[in-house]
């Protein structure tokens, strides 16, 4: 028996030793640089038996884990010996690396650790790549924000006035049609669904630009997460959409409405939770703000409007009537000109959670009305300073012109906005006028008298 052990531990030596003597050299140089249209890495070695078909990969020191990058073909010469050169436009960050061959789908040998660059930039391009996983993680969550709170907002506000609803398909779809199209002909622009794709589009558009940048992304898990909330949310958009246009409005069914998305936006909050965690982002951007998924809590003391859940007040004349069909999360109050329907008053509150400034909250408030409105020209825009229960504020002055084509009475419309700023510079409340162009002028003076009443905490 002491034989048979013998031998067999001379066998399984010589394996052993042919195995180490294949891959004995392995790698003798890895070498990475900047080139002017991208990078290239060179990778130099030599193996026992030559003539074999390898595969090549590289793997990056991340937070003491180790990341593999695509695999490579390699093809190794009669000597045994390779140089593999690689050449990519994107991004190889500097750290350190090492290279795995692979003989078919095994892994065979794991060179020694090479590092590229010096300390300090190593660290620097780290901490880029992080800021720059933040930034798409708070956009992310924007996103998906705004998809919670804007079908939250039209289930809550349409199940609370629904006794006022009649039931007919038309007056149904009146109710919901600031949330998608409800008929073939009608445009997409400025439906709420159609601003929540194009919001969450983007964000995975972002995604696939991280893929293209990055040779070899170190937070694989991070790009997964983020990829999945965006299309979580997606999926969120057409259920909330299919509740609205199915459900009949009876109170038990507000429950299961409750039930059925709460899942999917429990699993939203899980997925936010850990990708705070993984990025180390100590103030994320809130997931949920509760009052923008209430519709407007207020009460009408003669002709002034007070909004019970963010403390504004406004006064208007007997000249206009409140609208309670659902517009959106933003917009609290509608107000309608009796003496021409088509002109209206929007009392709107935004909040822009990446503001860090008034010139950022003006800067968003431009780019928004360009990207929401069909033919929007800019007539002027200026910021102006005001006085609020003895409070110097700051705020903004904005006049555009836009064009639909939906409306009888002529295509070219005029929006008159009038902001004021929060003190945090992430909250913008809003008084618009939207009135058609050749009767826009004789409402000026009624607009500038609701401004002197408008009070915002």
């Amino acid at each position: 028996m002491r034989y048979w052990m013998v031998f067999v531990c001379v066998l399984g030596g010589m394996w052993l030793g042919w195995r180490r003597s294949l891959w004995a050299d392995g790698v003798e140089a890895l070498e990475i640089g900047e080139e002017l249209e991208g990078y290239v890495c060179v990778v130099r070695g030599n193996v026992s038996q030559g003539g074999k078909r390898l595969a090549l990969a590289l793997e990056l020191d991340w937070e003491g884990k180790w990341h593999s990058g695509p695999k490579h073909s390699l093809e190794v010469g009669r000597d045994g010996g390779f140089n593999f050169i690689l050449r990519t436009s994107k991004q190889i960050l500097r750290g350190r690396y090492r290279v795995v061959l692979y003989e078919g789908s095994q892994r065979r040998y794991t060179s020694r650790i090479f590092s590229w660059g010096r300390a300090e930039q190593i660290q620097e391009e780290r901490q880029k790549f992080l800021d720059h996983l933040r930034d798409l993680f708070r956009t992310s969550v924007v996103a998906v924000r705004e998809v919670i709170a804007g079908g939250e907002f039209f289930i809550r506000t349409i199940a609370k006035y629904s006794s006022r609803i009649k039931r007919v398909r038309k007056s149904r779809l009146e109710w919901i049609r600031h949330w998608k199209k409800v008929e073939a002909n009608e445009t997409e622009e400025g439906k709420y669904t159609f601003y929540l794709h194009r919001l969450l589009e983007a964000g995975l558009r972002n995604l696939k630009d991280l893929d293209e940048l990055l040779y070899l992304n170190p937070c694989p898990e991070v790009r997964k997460d983020l990829e999945y909330l965006l299309k979580l949310a997606r999926q969120l958009v057409v259920d909330y959409t299919n509740w609205l246009i199915l459900w009949s409005y009876r109170p038990k069914e507000l429950e299961s409405v409750e039930r059925d998305i709460g899942q999917k936006i429990y699993i939203l909050s899980k997925i936010y939770k850990r990708l705070a965690k993984a990025l180390r982002i100590v103030s994320p951007v809130r997931l949920r703000w509760r009052w923008l998924e209430r519709p407007s809590e207020f009460r009408l003391e003669g002709k002034d409007y007070v909004e019970k859940w963010l403390k504004i007040r406004l006064s208007f004349s007997k000249r206009w009537r409140v609208s309670l069909v659902p517009i959106g999360p933003r917009v609290r109050l509608c107000l309608i000109s009796l003496q021409n329907p088509l002109v209206r008053i929007y009392l709107e509150v935004n909040d822009y959670p990446l503001s860090r400034s008034y010139r950022d909250l003006r800067m968003l408030t431009v780019v928004q009305a360009q990207e929401g409105w069909p033919g929007f020209q800019k007539v002027e825009s200026f910021p102006i300073t005001l006085k609020l229960q003895g409070e110097v504020r700051h705020g903004f002055h904005f006049v555009f012109l836009t064009r639909d084509d939906r409306y009888v009475i002529g295509g070219v419309y005029k929006n008159r906005v009038y902001q004021i700023f929060g003190k945090d510079k992430k909250r913008v409340y809003t008084l618009r006028l939207f009135a058609p162009s050749n009767v826009f002028e004789s409402f000026q003076k009624e607009f500038e008298t609701l401004i002197q009443t408008f009070r915002v905490p």
